[in-house]
């Protein structure tokens, strides 16, 4: 059966009251080598497409282990940045100073999880090029390794226009007894949903889309898709081609429908998986890889060729490139419970993750931002 799907996914994660003003921060201490988190940073999108408003960029916070980071601080300087060409929309309740970020993220974070938190950036010049550069950086406590905390980033107004896809994987949970995305880990041996979209922050139309799929260590495909995609059941990893689709460019002043209506910048999808009988829980199984790539492009006041036509100067699909690659790959993990438990077996924070059935798309667009909350705890507001 064919999961692709164009309905609300539920998923919550923490709000915007994560961050708090960083007037008070311990400074990390020594720990035992049992003791300490790996904080890695990482941030992405931070090129506009010509003709492109705005777009959603973001930081994500990873931590390697093998312990959990009580407090993060995140601090930013935005003084590089040339607010003459793009504005810097920060949605959460810490707000800059003198062009600075000094923030606290009140809410540990377990290994093997990261943290994703959006932010907008807003073209106010149609002259292409740098527009400034972005520096980032974390710390916690328990995080003695900085090499990789800190991040300085160029924010581009590209002189081209095209397809700018921004890539959402939700991780994998199990399934509740009406056959919904729960907010308990999956148990050893179930078949459950894996869900992901893409949002197009760029100036053409995306007709027909790839989706690249690397399943996390111990999960394979259930049901194959003759016509789509190349995966057979047992499979971890395939491609797929949906040339039908379509997904128009983002538009900041366009009023969306509420879910469980896709908007039209955004494309979904989503496949039937098994977590192997012979997965050790409780685990957060790792290396889940979702890329979305379009395969044509076309201006917004064409129309769009009708499935399976092809323009007679279109590019080769392996020659189309995204205005921004940086976002098109997002990672997700899935979490399973020890064999024959409820679920209960991994420490599962935050908002629960079945409570958004109608919220997690609606969030999509509320006040311009793209408001998905929480893969591995995707945050934004």
């Amino acid at each position: 059966m064919n999961m692709r799907f164009r309905r609300s996914i539920r998923r919550a994660g923490i709000g915007a009251t994560a961050f708090f003003a960083a007037t008070a921060f311990a400074a990390p201490a020594a720990f035992a080598a049992d003791t300490t988190a790996d904080l890695e940073l990482k941030v992405t999108g931070s090129t506009l497409s010509a003709g492109a408003d705005w777009k959603k960029a973001s930081f994500t916070v990873l931590n390697h282990g093998p312990q959990s980071a009580s407090v993060i601080r995140f601090q930013a300087d935005l003084t590089g940045l040339d607010a003459s060409k793009v504005e810097f929309d920060w949605p959460y309740d810490c707000e800059p100073e003198s062009g600075k970020l000094d923030c606290v993220i009140d809410v540990p974070i377990a290994a093997g999880e990261a943290w994703d938190y959006t932010f907008g950036l807003k073209r106010k010049s149609n002259v292409a090029g740098s527009a400034g550069t972005l520096k980032f950086e974390i710390s916690a406590p328990e995080d003695q390794n900085t090499a990789n905390n800190s991040k300085s980033v160029e924010v581009v107004l590209s002189a081209n226009g095209g397809v700018d896809f921004a890539t959402f994987a939700y991780d994998i949970y199990g399934l509740d007894g009406n056959g919904k995305v729960s907010d308990e880990p999956a148990q050893p041996g179930e078949v459950t949903l894996f869900r992901g979209f893409a949002a197009n922050y760029g100036s053409k139309v995306a007709k027909g889309t790839r989706v690249t799929i690397k399943l996390p260590t111990d999960v394979t495909f259930t049901e194959e898709e003759p016509g789509y995609c190349s995966f057979k059941v047992g499979d971890s990893t395939g491609v797929c081609e949906y040339k039908e689709d379509i997904a128009l460019p983002y538009d900041a002043n366009k009023t969306y429908p509420a879910p469980p209506i896709y908007p039209d910048y955004v494309a979904g999808f989503g496949f039937m998986v098994k977590i192997s009988e012979n997965a050790a829980g409780p685990v957060t199984l790792t290396g889940g890889e979702l890329t979305v790539e379009a395969i044509e492009e076309v201006a917004v006041e064409t129309p769009v060729p009708a499935a399976g036509a092809k323009r007679a100067n279109a590019p080769a699909a392996s020659e189309l490139k995204d205005i921004d690659p940086s976002d098109n790959t997002d990672e997700f993990v899935a979490y399973v419970a020890a064999k024959g438990g409820q679920g209960g077996g991994l420490p599962v924070t935050g908002a629960q993750v079945g409570l958004i059935a109608g919220v997690g798309l609606g969030a999509v667009v509320g006040g311009g931002f793209l408001l998905l909350m929480a893969r591995r705890r995707r945050v934004t507001a």
